[in-house]
């Protein structure tokens, strides 16, 4: 038989503010996560919100969905971040290949939608692969498709020369 799961908060109380009878979710941090260079290059804002975004990804997975919302009324009523710098946080969380918009709302007024992507640790999408070369899928994970092998491509060279004309512009 399996091990009984312990109903109770298995949280210690310094990492909580509910009481010990009280459930409360949490998310586990790993220490190379937290020491990573390109971890280590997002601001204080952008970590706290890759946090608490993970959160609610850890919701939608649990509910079989890839993609998650982290609307408005989280960010600035729940967690007290400004508008500002939450967009300043989540442009730099997507350029480092932390988490990726899938649907802007911006638009048409709905929750923008979020996927946790995990192309910091493989490299730049654009680049490919370091191991492989081959390019990268849109989870980050390599394509089982060789990357193709474009050369430098040279524009040709132009030859044109400008002469002087004797008369000047004319003058209206």
């Amino acid at each position: 038989m399996g091990k009984k799961r312990n109903k109770k908060n298995n949280l210690n109380p310094w990492l909580t503010a509910n009481r010990p009878d009280q459930k409360d979710s949490f998310i586990q941090v790993g220490e190379s996560l937290a020491t990573h260079p390109v971890f280590k290059t997002l601001s204080i804002t952008a970590r706290y919100i890759y946090e608490r975004m993970s959160v609610y990804a850890n919701y939608a997975k649990n509910n079989n969905e890839l993609d998650f919302t982290f609307p408005r009324s989280v960010y600035c009523g729940k967690y007290g971040i400004s508008s500002n710098a939450f967009h300043r946080a989540i442009k730099d969380l997507i350029e480092k290949g932390f988490v990726r918009c899938v649907l802007k709302g911006k638009n048409q007024r709905v929750a923008s939608k979020y996927r946790m992507v995990q192309v910091w640790k493989i490299g730049n999408p654009l680049n490919g692969c370091p191991q492989t070369g081959r390019h990268l899928s849109q989870n980050g994970t390599p394509n089982a498709i060789a990357a193709p092998n474009i050369g430098i491509q040279h524009y040709p060279r132009v030859n044109i020369k400008i002469e002087e004309k004797d008369e000047p512009p004319h003058e209206a």
